[in-house]
């Protein structure tokens, strides 16, 4: 519309209308007025492009038709920005298309059907392909910025339906079987996705994002959190807040392992360092794992860069763990403090021992609680034991046997 532009027109067995600047022709068969267009550069003409939902930055196009009513094509569409991978980061900027539109309706096929997009249902279908969809929203408001044309971007609700594929938003990445997204207009969205008989939610309203999930498995836990520490146990998550500012989450641990990352490695090495410890049954530390009963981990995260372990108990068949602390997203630098309250015959033992025995394993000669400190990095953690006065979650318990300390020695001389 309101352009000038040179064109050129050939008169032959066909006619062939040529438009150099824009790198396009159109070639109209004489015979049975069937027409191909040509799009060798998409980048001449994408200020032209009116209603899409995304921009496009380049690629190529060939249009047929028979009778102006329905149209095939196909050819290659290119962006800078990537919010579709494969595997775990392999950014897809480049799309092969092709496919049918016609008044009503517009079929777009890509990766070899992989995805199949439906305008007449507003749906999306992704067989083994992945799907950022924060950088999917931020390509949508950048878009939006750049365009002048009120009817561009989101105007109404597309639903995704996936097999096989991961969604990931922001730090927190989903591994499915299959999930179901409804995208609506302003950017709001709602997820549901299953891995076997697993399931997880996750709604954003305008700022605030959810994130539910009740007693999967560890396959779909370690993706969800980042980390794969904890194993072969059932779990329950729930996080809330706004991401890049303030998310609060508890995890609730149902039976399971915790093992096979550095800063247990660490703990485990130095625990057995401990002669009095170490000469002794295992306060529920081994190479094999620290075998889970039941557990709440209770944290905070801050602007993406503070992990905050607001409170972490977690109980086990013969210890007791509990702590707080704080991990550096940015540096990677853990400080972390744990209480270890090993149960029976350890505390047997070391209770037997006069005044320190009892101050450590109480009374019943049942327990004893060691202090841990973890420093350095997540790459590199250094364990050191913790003097009782800083060990923050040591048992009240324990302070009020060393307060009775001088009653009973006064009993025992009577």
């Amino acid at each position: 519309k309101k352009s000038k532009l040179p064109m050129k027109i050939e008169y032959k067995n066909s006619i062939k209308i040529s438009m150099p600047t824009l790198k396009t022709s159109i070639n109209i068969s004489q015979k049975n007025g069937s027409a191909v267009i040509n799009m060798r550069d998409l980048s001449k003409i994408k200020r032209s492009l009116k209603n899409l939902p995304l921009t496009l930055d380049g690629g190529n196009l060939k249009i047929q038709t028979d009778n102006y009513k329905r149209y095939t094509f196909q050819g290659l569409l290119k962006r800078y920005d990537c919010f579709i991978y494969e595997k775990d980061s392999a950014c897809l900027t480049q799309i092969p298309i092709d496919g049918y539109f016609s008044k009503d309706n517009l079929i777009l096929k890509a990766f070899q059907d992989r995805f199949v997009f439906n305008s007449s249902t507003s749906t999306v279908k992704l067989n083994h392909l992945n799907l950022d969809l924060k950088q999917y929203f931020e390509t949508v408001d950048k878009d939006q910025k750049n365009r002048s044309d009120s009817d561009s971007g989101i105007s109404q609700k597309i639903k995704v339906i996936a097999k096989k594929s991961t969604l990931r938003y922001d730090t927190h990445k989903l591994l499915t079987d299959r999930y179901d997204l409804d995208i609506l207009p302003g950017g709001d969205f709602y997820f549901r996705g299953t891995l076997g008989s697993d399931a997880v939610t996750v709604r954003k309203r305008k700022t605030k994002l959810e994130i539910r999930a009740d007693r999967i498995h560890d396959k779909m836990l370690h993706p969800l959190i980042n980390f794969d520490g904890l194993q072969r146990g059932r779990y329950s998550v729930m996080m809330s807040g706004i991401p890049k500012k303030k998310m609060k989450g508890v995890i609730t641990l149902d039976g399971g392992v915790m093992s096979n990352f550095k800063a247990y490695n660490n703990a485990l090495a130095f625990i057995n360092t401990i002669p009095a410890l170490a000469t002794l049954n295992s306060p529920g530390f081994s190479s094999r794992g620290f075998k889970i009963k039941r557990g709440t981990i209770e944290f905070t995260i801050l602007n993406n860069k503070k992990l905050h372990f607001d409170s972490v108990l977690i109980e086990g068949g013969s210890a007791t763990i509990s702590g707080d602390g704080v991990i550096d997203l940015d540096t990677k630098k853990v400080n972390i403090d744990l209480a270890i309250q090993a149960a029976k015959p350890v505390g047997q033992i070391l209770g037997s021992l006069p005044v320190v025995g009892y101050v450590l394993a109480g009374e019943k000669k049942s327990i004893i609680t060691i202090g841990l400190h973890i420093s350095g990095t997540l790459d590199n953690p250094r364990v050191k034991i913790s003097p009782i006065k800083d060990t923050l979650t040591l048992p009240f318990k324990m302070i009020q046997r060393t307060l009775d300390i001088p009653s009973k020695l006064k009993n025992k001389k009577r």
